[in-house]
């Protein structure tokens, strides 16, 4: 249900395919276009606002991925200090494993953070990925919305004279009511 809201041209007015003869008005549809504008704009605020945070995750992530192979660095020279120390017998042997045992250990987690990282960027790739199907979902209900509300601007389809004008402004019309005639 629209409601006749402008006639522009009245019978006997000669027009051409694409001439506009009057404008309908329906709240819903104007509603629906609002909303979908809406939703369309929340969801790219949403990818936006998750990239930002995507890219302060792995800012994080590398920053401790960077501490930890500075530290993994610094343990695989101590192990190559204490190996001389050992020989000589300022530190134990123990004390020596330890040191070896530690840097092993850093070296494997280094591997291991890594790795992470990587796959902590394929998913964050797949988190954008998804978000674009929702934009495009929403970009889609946008121009359906808007498409209807364009159908509300009765225009002439042909060339020729309008002959008749069945409606009034402020009219209440149906889907299928005759409009318009142009002949």
């Amino acid at each position: 249900v629209a409601i006749v809201d402008e006639i522009r041209i009245k019978p006997g007015a000669k027009v051409k395919a694409d001439t506009v003869i009057l404008t309908l008005k329906n709240q819903k549809l104007e509603s629906a276009l609002q909303q979908s504008m809406a939703t369309l704009h929340n969801r790219r605020t949403s990818k936006r606002k998750l990239y930002l945070e995507q890219q302060r995750e792995l800012l994080s992530q590398e920053s401790m991925l960077a501490e930890m192979k500075a530290d993994a660095e610094l343990a695989t020279l101590e192990v190559e200090a204490h190996s001389s120390l050992v020989e000589s017998g300022v530190i134990s042997g123990m004390e020596a494993k330890r040191t070896k045992l530690k840097a092993r250990q850093l070296s494997e987690r280094l591997i291991l953070e890594q790795e992470r990282l990587i796959r902590l960027r394929e998913v964050h790739q797949e988190d954008l990925a998804i978000q674009d199907e929702s934009i495009v979902q929403a970009e889609a209900e946008f121009e359906r919305a808007k498409d209807r509300l364009e159908q509300l601007v009765v225009k002439a389809g042909l060339t020729g004279v309008l002959q008749r004008l069945p409606v009034s402004l402020g009219q209440s019309v149906k889907v299928g009511d005759a409009l318009a005639t142009v002949g």
